[in-house]
Order: structure tokens, then sequence, then C-alpha cells
């Protein structure tokens, strides 16, 4: 039979506090989308914005069913979902902002703009 080792358990109890009490950054793929908007024509932006949208809603609602159906599950088991759903909310949240601010409108001499520079689509 194999365990962790006293010295093992250690070092993932020193590890999982720092995790724990350490911001570290997030480098999400949606920061690259983001920076590079202005080479998205405008109605695939918001096609992709859509797309988005749908899909965190069904991953709140997918990861709300998970959590409900363990309603006897320890505290930080909780604490894991409603993390994640409230992460997920943030990001909804925002996302609806900046639909509502109609991102896919680029200034005029942009080149992401239909009929100026090349479509990098």
């Amino acid at each position: 039979m194999y365990g962790p080792t006293a010295e093992g358990r250690r070092a993932c109890a020193r590890s999982a506090e720092a995790a724990v009490a350490e911001l570290r950054p997030v480098f999400s793929p949606l920061l690259v989308g983001l920076a590079n908007q202005p080479l998205i024509p405008p109605e695939r932006l918001r096609a992709a914005l859509d797309r988005r949208a749908a899909a965190l809603a069904e991953r709140i609602a997918a990861v709300g069913a998970a959590r409900d159906a363990q309603r006897d599950a320890p505290g930080f088991v909780r604490a894991v979902f409603d993390h994640a759903l409230g992460q997920l909310a943030a990001e909804q949240r925002w996302l609806a902002a900046y639909r509502a601010a109609d991102p896919g409108e680029h200034p005029p001499d942009d080149p992401g703009q239909e009929g100026g520079g090349d479509d990098p689509l």
C-alpha cells in the first residue's frame, strides 16, 4: 500500500497555503483576443461575443447543477464551486456591459473596418 509521507503532506500544505494567500496573474486567452480586436470585422466580433455569452450561461448552469447535486459536500468543496461561479458571473456581467457598449464599432481609419486595409479573416 502506498500513501503520502509526512514530508509530502507538509509540502502539499505549504503549497496549498501559498495558493490561497498569493494573488497570481491569470493570462486568459480572452485578453489576447481583446488586444487584437481591431483585426476582427465588427459582425464577426459581435457573433464571437454572442457565442461567448451563450457558453458562459451554459457553464454557469452546469457548475451550479454540479454544486447543487453535492449539498452535503464539505465547506471547502462548496467554496471551490462558489469561487468558480463567482468568476463566471463576474465575466458574464463584464461581457454584458462590453456588448452593450458596441465593441464592434471601429474608428473610421481603423484597418479592421470594412473597406479599410486587408481583412485578415
